[in-house]
């Protein structure tokens, strides 16, 4: 199984290491870099997309609708329903970063995993 490493790209540019790495042949490794918004001139994007062993995702925020269907779909899938002014309140902590979103879902999955039931309580159990 590959290992992977993250690096989040900062003010400083490494775009030369890139085009260093592109020549270095990586056996079972992946290098993933988290660059925010990067225009077509970016140093780092250009060298991603020179680079035959690397490769430039474009990744955008999650607009209105995109939001509304995630709720509708995480709602419809535990058979629940939600209040309209719920549902721009919930929108709103959202924002635009489905992953953000989604990882809020499943902590409060683990929440619920972990948490004592009424009967643990009841006999004395952790």
């Amino acid at each position: 199984m590959p290992r992977s490493r993250r690096v989040r790209a900062g003010s400083r540019s490494f775009a030369s290491g890139i085009d260093t790495l592109a020549e270095t042949p990586l056996k079972d490794c992946r290098i993933v870099i988290e660059a925010g918004e990067l225009r077509p001139e970016s140093p780092l994007r250009k060298a991603c997309e020179r680079a035959k062993t690397a490769v430039a995702i474009g990744c955008y925020p999650d607009g209105e609708r995109d939001l509304a269907k995630l709720i509708d779909d995480e709602l419809r899938v535990s058979n629940l329903r939600i209040a309209a002014d719920a549902r721009a309140s919930l929108m709103a902590l959202l924002g635009g970063d489905r992953q953000d979103a989604q990882h809020a879902q499943r902590h409060d999955q683990d929440d619920e995993a972990e948490a004592p039931t009424d009967r643990s309580i009841e006999e004395g159990q952790p």
